[in-house]
């Protein structure tokens, strides 16, 4: 069975070639932008990023470059990321628009909602790592250093790497719900899989957790309950979801209204 609402005449692959081109243009146009912007407020943003493993070092630490670009490329990588977060709305928006007609036939309204769903949980994803997981972290591993008798020199480029995959990785995770509903909305997974498994993605969000934080419980915990928390909630969307569509097919068409002089 086709699941509902695939797209029943695709076109020619060249012209989705060039759509693609066309939204991959206007993407990095706009993720361009946004870094050149995001570059004047580098040194800003540095310091907030610095400040989770900057508060757990000891007084008189300081982060220091391994080389003579590394402090210039902390600035460069900053503005890419940062520009990503602030254009993330028009990026999620292209990548949606593109999918859409192969996916689930809808006006410009549906996408643009989605589109905004995909980046306030891309944003929600990113600041959840950061007030929930990072000062666990690194609470740990400055602890651990301390109890090892080494002394903690953090290079910032490092640091960055870290950091900045953590908060990009947290966001796409953070897609799970939309993803998840969509598919079920689509009837390419069922919803009734998706409650039999459910002891499976709890199993799997303890293993992440575990292999993501430091091997402490309430770090653990404090990762696993958010991925079990969005499992269930994409399940409850797609509940609602069809739910609402279920009584919408039962009330059937509108009645007609009679012609005038009837």
């Amino acid at each position: 069975m086709k699941p509902q609402g695939l797209e029943d005449n695709p076109r020619p692959v060249s012209e989705h070639m060039r759509e693609l081109r066309r939204r991959l243009t206007v993407a990095a146009l706009a993720l361009l932008s946004s870094g050149l912007v995001a570059l004047f407020f580098s040194d800003d943003i540095l310091r907030w990023l610095m400040y989770p493993l900057a508060r757990a070092l000891p007084a008189g630490s300081h982060f220091i470059a391994l080389g003579p670009m590394e402090a210039w490329l902390a600035q460069m990588k900053v503005a890419l990321v940062a520009g990503i977060f602030v254009s993330s709305p028009i990026i999620f928006y292209q990548a949606w628009a593109f999918m859409a007609p192969a996916l689930k036939k809808g006006g410009k309204r549906k996408v643009a909602l989605v589109s905004l769903a995909s980046a306030s949980l891309f944003i929600a994803g990113a600041t959840a790592c950061y007030t929930l997981l990072m000062p666990y972290a690194f609470d740990y591993f400055v602890s651990s250093a301390r109890e090892s008798s080494v002394a903690m020199m953090p290079g910032i480029g490092s640091y960055l790497g870290f950091i900045l995959t953590a908060l990009v990785a947290f966001g796409l995770v953070f897609q799970i719900p939309l993803i998840t509903g969509l598919l079920a909305a689509w009837d390419i997974v069922p919803v009734e899989r998706l409650c039999r498994i459910r002891k499976y993605v709890i199993v799997a969000a303890f293993i992440v957790a575990a292999i993501a934080t430091p091997p402490d419980a309430i770090s653990q915990i404090a990762v696993a309950i958010p991925l079990i928390a969005l499992y269930e909630i994409s399940i409850l969307s797609v509940k609602i979801f069809k739910r609402d569509r279920r009584a919408q097919c039962l009330q059937g068409p509108p009645p007609q209204q009679p012609a005038d002089g009837q």
